[in-house]
């Protein structure tokens, strides 16, 4: 019980990839432009979190210019990802397809191997005791 205890992110890990690739594969442009919108809301966050980071520390006499730039950058992208997300779904649907091929595959493979090592830790176990 301990080991299926330990062994739970990588179960959880493995069923998320498993259920992104159906996803991707059963429904691609809709789940491709949900995920586009959630990138550009991320984008939007991270771009407004560092432009106040900037004022902050310009107000203590320690203007970070980078963080303004990466700010600007990030609110310019998750504006557009945000904005002009079909056009975005065109360029990604193709993409996501075949992603969404190699999360099923990828999925698959770490369960036979997870079961594999799974199997081979009880059978060790059983010839310790």
């Amino acid at each position: 019980m301990k080991a299926f205890k330990f062994n739970i992110p990588i179960i959880i890990l493995i069923l998320c990839e498993l259920a992104i690739g159906i996803f991707l594969l059963s429904a691609p442009e809709h789940f491709t432009e949900v995920l586009i919108i959630v990138f550009g809301i991320v984008a939007l966050l991270i771009g407004i979190i560092y432009v106040i980071r900037f004022f902050r520390a310009r107000k203590q006499g320690a203007g970070d210019m980078p963080a303004l730039i990466i700010g600007i950058v990030s609110l310019f992208v998750g504006f557009g990802f945000t904005v002009f997300t079909h056009t975005m779904v065109g360029f990604v649907a193709a993409i996501a397809v075949l992603y969404g091929i190699i999360m099923i595959i990828t999925g698959v493979f770490k369960i036979s191997e997870f079961s594999v090592h799974a199997r081979q830790d009880c059978t060790a176990r059983s010839f310790r005791s």
